[in-house]
């Protein structure tokens, strides 16, 4: 095993010549004399992880499992330093502390998102697989009296283009359970939001975290992007709610979506208001058909491939995205919906969101302050925190 984790660790060192991201972030979390101490003879003993990121939670663990300890140095190598950032700072510090079996330590120090090395705050980019790679890790150490034990297992379901792959995650017990169906955004897939499923399993509801069908990058659903559409991703949601409706395991059930997320949500909230308990959504992507229509050519039609936010995607994207108002659609949802969205938002300007609130028949908005498409720091715990509140004050018998 030690053979093992110092080849992992070379591995990682072995472009430190290359002036790029990832190389950055490798010499800031001190790899270099990790590495040094492994090749004099040590290795690494243990690894462990404190997670102080919500009030009254811990999901602290440490590991001397080789596997788990090389999984989670593995992982490490995705993250990639973006820039210096200012100051994050919360109260809040998930921290990774590794042991060597000489005696030395290493310690990392984040604020979700962000890493703090030397005085320095930066930004992460590509910690996806990280995080997962602790969550995984974390479902079997963790010490939050909060977290009930639970039963995770892959649930594939026919959609739109194919098979939809997600994770089903139950409560341990009898008795039903709320469930929260949660949607990515254009481009994404489930690991974007991992963070919220456990959040929200922490607090007693099961989830079910899934890759809309051609819906992102390295998505484990089937279809492509050009094949997508935000009518392709309705039927995909719709697919899972009747796949869930009729469980006996689930009472209320919620949905949950950021961005094209969300804007998928609220159509099928309101195709099928019966089915839906409530609906938190994040900076809602209500401006899609407005950006469907700039693209559009002068007879109607559009280009059969065509690019956005980088993207390649098909003719079926934007005919879909003008076929109808959302607006006009979510008139037909009468449940609670709470909608967050940041004052600095650049993709998706706040108004679109403002606008929601004289359509839906019940709603209000969070404006998250200084944030941005996608919420960061302790803004994006206090957006869990708040979705969490709402849904559970809608649980049965209670709202």
């Amino acid at each position: 095993m030690k053979r093992i984790l110092s080849m992992i660790l070379a591995l990682l060192c072995l472009n430190r010549g290359t002036a790029d991201t990832q190389t950055e972030f490798l010499r800031l979390m001190g790899f270099d004399r990790m590495f040094a101490d492994v090749q004099a003879g040590e290795s690494v003993a243990c690894i462990r992880f404190s997670d102080n990121a919500g009030e009254g939670t811990q999901n602290d663990f440490v590991t001397r499992d080789p596997e788990e300890i090389a999984a989670i140095l593995k992982a490490l190598q995705y993250i990639k330093v973006v820039k210096p950032a200012d100051e994050f700072k919360t109260d809040w510090y998930p921290a990774l502390r590794f042991t060597l079996s000489g005696g030395s330590e290493y310690t990392i120090s984040f604020d979700w998102e962000w890493l703090e090395a030397d005085g320095v705050n930066y930004v992460l980019a590509d910690a996806d697989e990280f995080w997962g790679t602790l969550d995984d890790i974390a479902a079997k150490y963790t010490t939050g009296e909060e977290r009930k034990e639970k039963v995770m297992e892959a649930v594939y379901i026919d959609g739109s283009l194919g098979r939809i792959y997600g994770e089903l995650t139950v409560p341990a017990g009898k008795g039903q359970v709320p469930l929260v169906i949660l949607s990515h955004g254009f481009g994404g897939n489930r690991l974007g939001q991992q963070d919220y499923a456990r959040f929200f399993q922490q607090r007693g509801f099961a989830t079910y975290n899934f890759d809309f069908c051609g819906g992102g990058f390295s998505s484990r659903s089937d279809g492509t992007m050009t094949q997508m559409s935000v009518l392709t991703e309705a039927a995909d949601l719709e697919a899972i709610l009747d796949r869930f409706a009729n469980d006996a395991r689930f009472g209320d059930i919620f949905l949950w979506g950021a961005s094209q997320g969300g804007f998928v949500s609220t159509y099928v909230a309101a195709k099928h208001p019966a089915l839906v308990r409530a609906l938190a959504i994040e900076f809602p992507a209500y401006v899609l058909q407005d950006d469907a229509k700039k693209v559009q050519l002068p007879d109607g039609s559009f280009p059969e491939t065509y690019q956005a936010l980088g993207v390649t995607i098909g003719r079926i994207y934007g005919q879909d995205a003008v076929s109808f108002d959302i607006y006009e659609v979510m008139k037909a949802y009468p449940g609670d919906v709470l909608i967050l969205h940041g004052d600095r938002d650049g993709l998706v300007p706040i108004s679109y969101s403002q606008r929601a609130l004289d359509a839906f028949p019940s709603s209000s908005l969070v404006v998250m302050k200084g944030q941005n498409h996608g919420f960061s720091g302790s803004s994006r715990t206090q957006a869990m925190q708040q979705e969490a509140e709402f849904m559970l004050s809608h649980t049965a018998g209670r709202k």
